[in-house]
């Protein structure tokens, strides 16, 4: 399901609104739980983000209703500004909205705002950034798929500009002059003002390598195995045009193996834990043909802007490619895993003998994914929302690739390292990629470090590195052992305060993380409205959202803990707000 794509993708498009999927939201009833909910960042989730928000309203998504009008919708308005990881994490460690003007590069000021509103606009409120009558300018969430740096005090934000010297400051919408901004300063997190920062994760996502690779085969293409499946949670036909050992992706993102018809030899890892080679078309198999009869070269389409889609694959790239010897020793550095391909990954692959000559660059997910859909023998990396089934071609807009399917663990430490239609590789499904989180132990403290899914390391079993650094050998993280589990995976983090300035907005914000949350669940069944903070009901359409999205929720290993460390109203560490609270509020002054 695609909601606005020319929204999710544009950063020019500032003030991004829950999609129009809601109809007539202007003339709802005033209901229970009337408010707003305001945030933005990571592209990645945006789609399914403000679909959520919408389905939280009562509004109809792909086709369904989430609840009856005036029954079990509320009144709470959600509004996304997708403008990449990076602003969505500046908005949060500052706690100011006017963060989110900039777009994913706060030194790059546009020259003027939007002339007019986005095409869909469901809320009410029409001055941007983010204010409403009650509380003024104020941020509730912020989104990223990279983690908060650690510890608290090291959430530092350059290059700011406070709100109040903003021209314009209000209004958006109707402003065609010049953006500025006189002040600049350095600003860190304050949780004194706001309290301890609270991090946790919003759904499991996948980060997919899509291909420009036809399904079936036709012209110089000879890719032996390709598979189709039925996604059971959506009906939707997902096409796997590829099958890649891990191996291969390394070898292509170290600018190794640069064309489909290469009969290079590359190193891959066995089940023993030790390396082997095997011609990159040995891996096309049954038979171990290349995969064009004539030479095609792959043109890898990476992100130009910074972006927590590139966190997620370049964490995986460093998990795994380093154990592979000595021709990749150079991604065990600690500039990986990386927000910035083209300011970081790229120089280290050139710096290091890779050929980048046909890589191709685009800024946000929905960009990538046309550019690789548009040219012949591309890949690059996406997340699942951004693929086909989920963003089908329409019209003139030629959607998202199909993706391709990867070897995890399983099939490793079970000694299949080539692929055949009875013993395929794993595509990036909202099964597999929820299945990739179970083993992964969840938190069992409520600080928002714990709540970095990256730093859930563990060793490869077996893994004989000799002398390879102790940092490598470990599993990408979550660590996909399960037969079923998709490897690169990765998280979304929501962030928020646990402090906040009002009563009513505690309310709301809990209320939803729980209707959120508890949608991993399996209780009762109930609706926006019958769910608050310490309920245990669940409502079944967040799943059913998630999964229009390509994404799955949390197991409950993980829901459970972010309830009941910060939404249920019991732990000493739960959102509240001030004057007179304590639990998140201890020792805080003003809120967010």
């Amino acid at each position: 399901m695609k909601l606005s794509h020319s929204l999710a993708g544009s950063a020019s498009t500032l003030a991004l609104a829950a999609v129009a999927t809601v109809a007539s939201a202007s003339l709802q009833p005033a209901l229970a739980n009337s408010g707003n909910i305001f945030g933005g960042g990571s592209s990645l989730f945006s789609q399914a983000g403000r679909a959520l928000y919408d389905c939280y309203k009562g509004g109809t998504i792909a086709g369904t209703t989430c609840n009856a009008a005036g029954a079990g919708q509320t009144n709470v308005t959600g509004e996304y500004a997708s403008i990449g990881s990076g602003s969505g994490t500046r908005a949060f460690v500052t706690n100011d909205t006017h963060e989110l003007l900039t777009g994913s590069d706060p030194f790059t000021l546009p020259a003027a705002l939007p002339a007019t509103p986005p095409a869909y606009l469901v809320s009410p409120i029409v001055s941007y950034p983010y204010t409403d009558t009650d509380h003024g300018y104020h941020l509730d969430f912020g989104f990223s798929d990279a983690p908060l740096a650690t510890p608290v005090g090291s959430l530092t934000v350059s290059g700011h500009t406070p709100g109040g010297t903003w021209t314009p400051n209000t209004n958006w919408q109707t402003f065609s002059g010049t953006l500025t901004t006189p002040t600049i300063l350095s600003i860190t997190y304050s949780s004194t003002n706001f309290g301890a920062p609270v991090q946790v994760p919003s759904a499991a996502v996948a980060v997919d390598l899509g291909v420009n690779i036809p399904f079936p085969n036709s012209g110089v293409w000879q890719v032996k195995t390709q598979t189709s499946t039925t996604e059971p949670l959506t009906g939707k036909v997902i096409q796997t045009p590829i099958h890649l050992n891990p191996a291969q992706v390394c070898a292509i993102f170290a600018g190794k193996v640069t064309d489909w018809n290469s009969t290079t030899s590359i190193a891959y890892l066995t089940s023993a834990g030790t390396t082997a080679t095997l011609a990159f078309s040995g891996f096309n198999t049954p038979g171990a043909v290349a995969y064009a009869t004539a030479s095609t070269p792959i043109k890898l389409v990476y992100r130009l802007d910074k972006s927590g889609t590139t966190f997620i694959l370049t964490n995986f790239l460093r998990s795994y490619c380093p154990v592979l010897g000595a021709g990749y020793a150079w991604m065990n550095t600690a500039s990986l895993p990386t927000t910035d391909f083209n300011g970081v990954f790229k120089p280290l692959v050139v710096a290091n003998g890779g050929n980048t000559t046909n890589w191709i660059s685009a800024s946000l997910t929905e960009n990538v994914a046309r550019t690789i859909t548009t040219t012949a023998g591309a890949i690059g990396y996406i997340s699942n929302d951004f693929t086909k089934p989920y963003f089908p071609a329409a019209g003139s807009d030629p959607g998202g690739p199909n993706a391709a399917a990867i070897a995890n663990e399983a099939r490793r430490t079970a000694g299949i390292y080539t692929p055949s239609t009875s013993t395929p590789f794993t595509a990036p499904t909202i099964a597999s990629t929820q299945a990739a989180w179970v083993p992964m132990p969840a938190p069992t403290t409520a600080g928002y470090a714990d709540y970095d899914v990256y730093s859930k390391k563990r060793a490869y079993a077996p893994f004989t590195g000799g002398s390879l650094p102790a940092t490598v050998g470990y599993l990408a993280v979550p660590p996909a052992t399960a037969t079923t589990a998709y490897p690169i995976t990765g998280t979304t983090f929501l962030f928020t305060y646990s402090c906040l300035a009002s009563a009513n907005r505690e309310t709301v914000l809990t209320d939803y993380l729980s209707w959120l949350y508890n949608g991993s669940l399996s209780g009762a069944a109930g609706t926006p409205t019958t769910i608050n903070r310490n309920s245990t009901l669940t409502d079944p359409n967040v799943k059913t959202v998630l999964a229009l999205n390509g994404f799955a929720p949390l197991p409950i290993s993980w829901a459970n803990p972010i309830l009941s460390n910060f939404v249920n109203s019991g732990a000493s560490t739960s959102i509240k707000s001030l004057p007179g609270a304590t639990q998140g509020c201890t020792g805080v002054t003003g809120g967010a």
